[in-house]
């Protein structure tokens, strides 16, 4: 996450603090954050509320919320807010690129590229996680795989 919040990168691209810190960069960086720590409550989904009854995670959340009649149902809110957070966070790049002086289009472009690789990558790493995949004895992580898949 550290990559994510800051304003330079390793290729040396710097996002001045005035452009960093104004709102649209701000909106990017929300939905950034919003997309990976769905993702995490989506993964821990089995391990947080059904294995240990954890009530702080998304799923649990929206499911009381929306009185959903299935975990199933909030898992599909959940992806709903997911790609809506990830088109927030397209068209926040595109208001910080039509803000900011054209000398600043690289930085923010390097920076949108990396973003867009990181995405994925936390994504899959979720995914594979055995983090994600504590299990009783009966339940094989095959079968907990298939059921956040059907999520």
């Amino acid at each position: 996450m550290d990559m994510v919040m800051s304003r330079k990168m390793d290729h040396g691209a710097l996002i001045p603090n005035n452009i960093f810190y104004g709102p649209h960069m701000q909106s990017l960086l929300a939905a950034i954050t919003d997309v990976i720590s769905w993702h995490n409550d989506i993964y821990s989904f089995y391990k947080e509320v059904i294995l240990t009854g954890e009530k702080l995670n998304l799923l649990a959340i929206l499911c009381a919320y929306y009185n959903c009649s299935s975990y199933t149902e909030a898992g599909v809110i959940a992806v709903k807010l997911v790609q809506d957070s990830i088109t927030e966070m397209e068209l926040a790049y595109e208001k910080l690129k039509a803000a900011a002086s054209i000398e600043y289009h690289p930085a923010i472009d390097i920076y949108m590229d990396l973003i867009r690789k990181i995405l994925p990558g936390v994504h899959e790493w979720y995914f594979l996680s055995k983090r994600y995949y504590i299990t009783p004895a009966n339940v094989s992580v095959h079968s907990q795989q298939t059921v956040l898949s059907q999520l």
